[in-house]
């Protein structure tokens, strides 16, 4: 049950060393602000993982996993946004570029922080011409707050969709609680965390007569006080156990990252770096590497979701400087999305005129 909906809402970063002294606290003031910056990435298919124990004072260690290249989402002002209107309570909205599934765009997801939790109430999906809006009749719990160990609560959210022409409806519910605290390890520090561990549903209701579908999984997060989630590892549709051992990984980070190519064979074969110059008016220069001869897909979206240019070209061996831009173009941000075979890499870039 890997949704786009959970994906993109893992929200937060472990960013910071931290002397584990104690168990942590989350509480409202972590939750990454408007005006950041957050960096998903994921390790690409399925990976052996060790989800260690549950209880205090526990340490994890994190394998030195080849990550795919990261996309960034920007932690904006909902008011700003074309679609305010729709969630007018939202005081955050995370936004960036997707390609999750098949569905390649920009997304929107609408968010209330309060005090006492963190509530989900929808988002809309930009894929060129087709707009899809979830807007949750109510809002979805995801967390209470301030958050420690031995909480546990429970999430449901619901929407409908358009499918084959018929409406049907979609639940997602888990239930969770925080079983255990303590020190992720990793190549980039030591980390003071909670864990959250989540049984989920995911039921699609169909029209009549088709019986309604349900899949389960289960996941844990590990939580910082440096953001909302930070680590992410979920387990393959169908399992019920906390003791599995092949999952998905995926993280969050916050600010910008390192654009150097990324350690492993996946990462080595196709690296893209920040265009330059960025903001740019009204041309700029995409570097790409790549180590072997490939047919190559440049395809760049403005803040709507709509597909401005697109070009498919063969590159040999090496480093790259691709030319971007137009002078039709209006000022705004944009997204560069580059892919050969099944490699994707994605960058903002910001023209001002």
């Amino acid at each position: 049950m890997r949704s786009l909906m959970k994906i993109i809402c893992t929200i937060g970063l472990l960013c910071a060393f931290q002397a584990l002294l104690a168990q942590i606290t989350i509480t409202q003031s972590d939750v990454p602000a408007v005006g950041q910056t957050l960096q998903y990435e994921s390790v690409p298919g399925l990976v052996e993982v060790n989800l260690g124990a549950a209880g205090p004072n526990q340490t994890w260690v994190l394998p030195d996993y080849d990550w795919d290249a990261p996309y960034p989402v920007d932690v904006i002002n909902p008011s700003t946004t074309p679609y305010a209107n729709d969630f007018p309570t939202a005081n955050r909205c995370l936004y960036g570029f997707n390609d999750d599934f098949g569905v390649e765009g920009l997304m929107y997801n609408y968010q209330r922080i309060a005090a006492n939790g963190v509530y989900y109430l929808g988002l809309v999906v930009l894929a060129d011409t087709l707009t899809q809006t979830f807007i949750f009749p109510n809002e979805a719990f995801f967390a209470p707050l301030p958050l420690t160990y031995g909480a546990s609560w429970t999430t449901v959210s619901y929407w409908e969709v358009e499918w084959n022409g018929f409406q049907v409806t979609r639940v997602d519910s888990s239930v969770k609680s925080v079983d255990a605290w303590g020190t992720v390890q990793t190549e980039e520090g030591n980390f003071a965390t909670l864990r959250v561990y989540s049984q989920n549903w995911s039921t699609l209701y169909l029209p009549s007569p088709l019986p309604p579908q349900t899949v389960r999984d289960i996941s844990f997060t590990w939580f910082s006080d440096e953001g909302v989630a930070g680590l992410q590892i979920e387990s393959l549709e169908g399992v019920t156990s906390p003791t599995f051992t092949q999952g998905y990984v995926s993280a969050v980070r916050v600010g910008t990252v390192n654009t150097e190519p990324l350690r492993g064979p996946f990462a080595a074969s196709l690296a893209v770096g920040q265009n330059y110059p960025n903001p740019f008016n009204p041309t700029t220069s995409l570097p790409i590497t790549i180590d072997e001869a490939s047919k190559v897909t440049v395809t760049i979206y403005n803040e709507l979701g709509e597909t401005v240019s697109r070009e498919e070209i063969t590159l040999s061996p090496g480093n790259h400087n691709m030319p971007i831009g137009n002078s039709a173009w209006a000022s705004g941000s944009y997204f560069a999305n580059v892919k050969a075979g099944d490699q994707s890499v994605t960058h903002r870039m910001l023209l001002v005129k």
